[in-house]
C-alpha cells in the first residue's frame, strides 16, 4: 500500500510496544490504522466518543482529496474528532489515516498511547513472559485437591465431635459427596458435547462444513496447523449470526469441535480469522476442555459440602434440644465451605486465565503475527460492542442468542469482555 499523503511512498509494517504491526510511512510519518485498530491505543472510556466521531464523519461524506490506500475509495475528513479534523481520515470500512502532527496532538490531548518499538530490540521485549503451563498447572490442581482433602479431614473431625457419629462416618460422607461431584463432572464431560450439538441445532441455523467448503487461506491453515499438531482437523460449523465470535467444545484434540459466526467473516481478514481459529485449536491442543472440567469439579464438591451442612443443622435444630446441640458445628462447616467453594472459584478463574493465554499465544505463533490476533481481538470487541448498541436501540433488530452458549470461546458474548 501506499501513502496517500505523499503518494508514491510505500507504507512499511512497524510494531508498536503493544504488540501490534501498523503502516507506517518513514516519509511523512503518518500511520494508517485498519478497522478498530485506533481503539487498540485508547482507554475504554474514550472508545464510544472516537466511534461516534467516526460514524458521523462516514455518514457526513466530507471528501478529503486522499484516497485509501486499501480501498482506493474517498477517505473523509473526521469533523468531530477531538483535535483538528485535517490530521485525520477515514474510509467507508472505517480504516483510519493519522498524520504524525494528528497523532501527537492526539498523545497530548487524551490518554491515546501509541509508542514504537526499538527495531533493534528483539520481538519478545514487549511482551510479558507466561507463567509455566505444567507448572502452573500442577500447582492450582494440588492446591484446589489440597482443599478437598483438607475438607474430609474436617468432616471427619466434626463427626468425630459429635458422640452418636464417628470419624469413619464423617469420610463416607464427604467421600459421597466427592464422588458425587466427580459423577456430575464425569457425566457433564462425557455427554457435554453431545447436549452441545443438540443445543446449537435447536437455537441457531448452523452449518457444519469440510475444510474445502470453507475459505481457502481458512482450510490451507487448518490443514497445515492440524499435521503440525498431529490431531484431527476439527469439525467446523458456521453459525448464521454477525455477532463476532467462535468458540469450542469437545472430549479431546482429536474431536474437537470450533463454532465461528458468519460476523467473523465479515470483520476479520484471512490472518485475523486464522488467529481465532488457532485460539481456539490451542484449547484442544492444550486438552482445556479435560483440564478445566475436573478443575471446575472442585467448587462444586464444595457447593455441596455446604448444602448439605445447612440441611444437616436445619434438620437438627427440629430435633429437639440434643438436635439443637449438634446444629453448631454443621453451620460452622457450612460457613468454612461456601468460604473455601469462593477461593476455590478464584483458583479456578486463575487456572482458566493462564490456559486463555497459552491459546492466544498458540493462535498467535501459528500464523506468524501477534498482530493479527491483537487486531481480530479488538475487531470482536469493537463488532460486539456496536452490536450491544444495536439491540439497546431496538430490541427487534439484530438480537442474537449467542449469549446462552457456555464454551471456552474467544469473547463473552454478552459483555464483549475478552477472554
Amino acid at each position: 500500500m501506499h501513502c496517500p499523503l505523499c503518494k508514491n511512498t510505500i507504507l512499511d509494517k512497524k510494531s508498536t510496544t503493544t504488540g501490534v504491526e501498523l503502516d507506517n510511512c518513514k516519509r511523512c510519518g503518518s500511520v494508517f490504522l485498519d478497522r478498530g485498530e485506533i481503539f487498540l491505543h485508547l482507554p475504554s472510556k474514550q472508545v464510544s466518543a472516537f466511534d461516534k466521531a467516526i460514524e458521523v464523519s462516514v455518514k457526513n461524506k466530507e471528501k478529503s482529496g486522499y484516497s485509501s490506500p486499501k480501498t482506493g475509495k474517498e477517505m473523509y475528513n473526521l469533523t468531530e474528532f477531538p483535535i483538528q479534523s485535517s490530521q485525520f481520515f477515514v474510509d467507508d470500512e472505517r480504516n483510519i489515516l493519522a498524520t504524525e502532527k494528528g497523532i501527537n496532538e492526539l498523545k497530548e490531548n487524551s490518554s491515546f498511547s501509541l509508542d514504537w518499538a526499538e527495531t533493534s530490540a528483539p520481538a519478545t521485549r514487549y511482551i510479558k513472559a507466561l507463567p509455566n503451563l505444567v507448572l502452573s498447572s500442577t500447582i492450582t490442581f494440588g492446591a484446589l485437591y489440597g482443599l478437598v482433602a483438607l475438607a474430609l479431614i474436617t468432616i471427619s473431625l466434626v463427626f468425630e465431635a459429635d458422640q452418636s457419629t464417628s470419624g469413619e462416618d464423617g469420610i463416607f460422607v464427604g467421600g459421597s459427596l466427592l464422588a458425587i461431584s466427580f459423577v456430575i463432572t464425569l457425566i457433564g464431560f462425557l455427554l457435554g458435547p453431545f447436549i452441545m450439538d443438540l443445543q446449537l441445532r435447536w437455537l441457531f441455523t448452523i452449518e457444519w462444513l469440510e475444510p474445502n467448503q470453507l475459505p481457502k487461506a481458512l482450510e490451507v491453515y487448518l490443514k497445515e496447523t492440524s499435521n503440525k499438531q498431529n490431531i484431527n482437523i476439527p469439525y467446523m460449523g458456521v453459525i448464521n449470526d454477525m455477532a463476532p465470535n467462535a468458540f469450542t467444545y469437545g472430549h479431546t484434540p482429536n474431536n474437537a469441535r470450533i463454532v465461528i459466526t458468519k460476523g467473523l467473516f465479515e470483520l476479520l481478514d484471512d490472518d485475523e480469522l486464522n488467529s481465532v481459529v488457532g485460539h481456539e485449536i490451542g484449547h484442544a491442543v492444550h486438552w482445556d476442555i479435560l483440564l478445566m472440567s475436573f478443575a471446575q469439579m472442585v467448587p462444586i464438591f464444595f457447593y455441596y459440602i455446604y448444602r448439605a451442612c445447612i440441611e444437616a443443622a436445619q434438620k437438627a435444630s427440629k430435633a429437639g434440644k440434643d438436635g439443637a446441640k449438634a446444629a453448631p458445628p454443621f453451620i460452622i462447616v457450612a460457613i468454612g465451605a461456601y468460604v473455601v467453594y469462593i477461593i476455590a472459584q478464584y483458583l479456578v478463574l486463575y487456572f482458566s486465565r493462564v490456559r486463555e493465554y497459552y491459546a492466544d499465544r498458540f493462535g498467535a505463533e501459528s500464523v506468524g503475527s501477534a498482530a493479527a490476533l491483537s487486531g481480530a481481538l479488538v475487531k470482536i470487541a469493537y463488532g460486539l460492542a456496536g452490536r450491544r448498541d444495536a439491540e439497546s436501540r431496538s430490541e427487534d433488530e439484530n438480537k442474537s442468542t449467542i449469549n446462552s452458549i457456555g464454551a471456552l470461546g474467544i469473547s463473552n458474548a454478552e459483555s464483549g469482555q475478552m477472554l
